[in-house]
């Protein structure tokens, strides 16, 4: 009885084990606006795979007070985080920029739940954030890279929305006409089996090692 007893629970912990380890099917993603289009929140959620998934695109602003034309492009995304995965590291580089106007602009990125019901977005809460870059700053060489530490992130399963934009800046009374190339890149990682399960495999190992050694 106590070795059935044994045996069967072995057995429920192992399969919670490989339930637990088991991998994710995508695999990390590689999306190039030039090739595959405008990042935008409109496209349907990309289920991030294990390792880096990486973005890259630009953003860009144009604005005539005289006229008042106005031409903006800022990306966002929807994201995936499959069961035991974890968004455990971001870093934002910008491989180039252009600000023809006497504005100083900068670049950021937040990420935050995304909460949906059937169609409709019920809005986003919780941000971490980062300034990158800043055009009022010193004099820096490209590629300049920031990663978001991973004490703000620790993002488990569930949807997500991204966002790469502008950050604070200045405004002059002129033309406004600026924007910056960038690579996102966003790291999964498994999440680690629990400790109290290695404990419980431990613990029936060693009793069924006794088991076994008392006599028939």
């Amino acid at each position: 009885m106590f070795r059935r007893l044994t045996m069967t629970m072995l057995g429920l912990a192992l399969l919670a084990m490989a339930g637990h380890a088991a991998p994710a099917k995508a695999a990390p993603i590689t999306y190039d606006e030039a090739v595959d289009g405008d990042l935008d929140v409109s496209l349907p959620p990309f289920v991030l795979g294990l390792g880096d998934n990486v973005f890259t695109g630009t953003i860009s602003y144009f604005f005539n007070p005289s006229s008042f034309e106005s031409i903006s492009d800022r990306d966002g995304l929807l994201f995936t985080i499959q069961p035991n995965r974890r968004l455990t590291s971001v870093v934002l580089t910008v491989t180039s920029f252009f600000n023809n106007s006497d504005s100083t602009v900068s670049l950021g990125f937040t990420a935050s739940p995304e909460v949906r019901t059937g169609i409709t977005d019920d809005g986003i809460a919780g941000a971490p954030s980062a300034l990158v870059f800043s055009t009022d700053g010193p004099d820096v060489s490209l590629p300049l890279s920031i990663a978001i530490p991973e004490v703000e992130l620790g993002l488990g399963t569930g949807l997500y929305r991204a966002l790469v934009q502008f950050g604070s800046g200045s405004n002059g009374p002129g033309v406004r006409d600026f924007g910056y190339d960038y690579t996102l890149t966003l790291g999964v990682t498994p999440v680690p089996l629990p400790s109290g399960l290695w404990l419980l495999l431990s613990g029936l190992g060693a009793l069924a090692a006794m088991r076994a050694r008392q006599p028939a």
